[in-house]
């Protein structure tokens, strides 16, 4: 079933490049949109005396031969027209010293009177507690899990690197 359908809109897509992006469109002119081309494709594939030849020539689809997969040639037509970018290497993927700085000032600021918001003690209400002396207790369902630092130090680990 699953080829049956790879085939299908396989096909369609090889023939109809607007099933090569997304479709920016309402659900109905989408549905509508399908509809058209699927009349269409039944058209040329039964409609006309030569519609197999043209359209849909042998090895166009998928098929076996002595129960090996042999893809079809709608799949070199189709491929690499997706939607995304290629992704290209965008540098190491660590931070840099100044990152890091800016994130222990995030920190060390949001720790303090001046820095923090009413309501950011109460976020983590039932999952951690923070106790004097600098002890942070987590709680994952019935595990409870202690960790002693200081402040700085426990939102640093929070904060992403």
């Amino acid at each position: 079933a699953r080829r049956v359908i790879e085939n299908a809109f396989g096909i369609l897509a090889a023939r109809f490049r607007v099933f090569r992006l997304p479709i920016h469109a309402k659900v109905e002119t989408t549905e509508s949109i399908t509809k058209a081309c699927v009349a269409l494709h039944n058209f040329f594939m039964i409609g006309r005396q030569y519609g197999t030849e043209h359209y849909c020539p042998a090895g166009f689809a998928d098929h076996e031969i002595d129960g090996k997969k042999l893809d079809g040639e709608w799949r070199s037509i189709v491929h690499g027209d997706t939607s995304f970018a290629p992704v290209k290497n965008v540098g190491s993927n660590n931070y840099g010293k100044k990152a890091k700085d800016v994130r222990d000032s995030f920190a060390t600021h949001f720790c303090t009177p001046v820095g923090e918001v009413p309501w950011q003690w109460q976020m983590y209400a039932d999952e951690i507690h923070i106790h004097k002396g600098h002890s942070v207790k987590f709680s994952f369902g019935s595990k409870n899990i202690f960790y002693t630092t200081n402040l700085f130090s426990f939102f640093s680990f929070l904060l992403p690197p």
